[in-house]
């Protein structure tokens, strides 16, 4: 980690499409302190050793979907609380129905998105002023 890292919110990106994950880095790093997964089945254990302030979580990922990998994060000690913000191109009700299932404590955000739309999410859910 960075000097300049410490004392910037952390957040976990977590997306199998690499090209997404440079472009989302790319608009929050100026701001925020960003790690980005591909996902899998260790996930959940990854996310948790970076202890982040948040994580924006794809739904749809060919080993392991973000809806159960973020509900084994709530279920960690410790994470219970963790602002979870799914950012997907799924259109299906179906996700979207899934997601107000799944609780309070996160966002429900669809792509094409754009980085500033992004910047002022992941600042809405940490509760800091717009940044950027």
């Amino acid at each position: 980690m960075r000097d300049d890292d410490v004392c910037r919110p952390r957040v976990v990106v977590v997306d199998d499409e690499v090209d997404f994950l440079r472009l989302v880095e790319h608009w929050l790093k100026p701001k925020f302190a960003v790690t980005c997964l591909t996902g899998g089945v260790d996930t959940c254990e990854e996310v948790t050793a970076l202890e982040p302030d948040l994580v924006i979580m794809d739904i749809h990922m060919p080993e392991r979907g973000g809806f159960p990998i973020s509900r084994q994060l709530r279920n960690t000690s410790g994470f219970e609380d963790l602002p979870v913000i799914f950012l997907t191109g799924s259109k299906d009700e179906k996700d979207f129905i899934h997601y107000l299932d799944f609780g309070g404590g996160c966002r429900f955000l669809t792509k094409p998105i754009t980085g500033k739309a992004l910047r002022k999410a992941v600042s809405e859910e940490l509760g800091l002023e717009m940044v950027g």
